[in-house]
């Protein structure tokens, strides 16, 4: 079953997304996700690593 939600609280949630999405990001924002990427290419390395050394 799906939860209700009041309807002033459902239209804060949508005017806060519509604020983060039109906010430019700013520097550190940038940074964390450039910084996030970089581990996910890491991992994907090691892993790709892994299994060309099993085979």
């Amino acid at each position: 079953m799906k939860k209700k939600i009041p309807k002033g609280i459902k239209k804060h949630i949508r005017i806060k997304k519509s604020q983060i999405r039109k906010q430019p990001f700013t520097e550190e924002k940038k940074e964390k996700m450039v910084e996030e990427l970089y581990q996910k290419m890491l991992k994907l390395k090691e892993n790709e690593n892994k299994t060309l050394s099993i085979n």
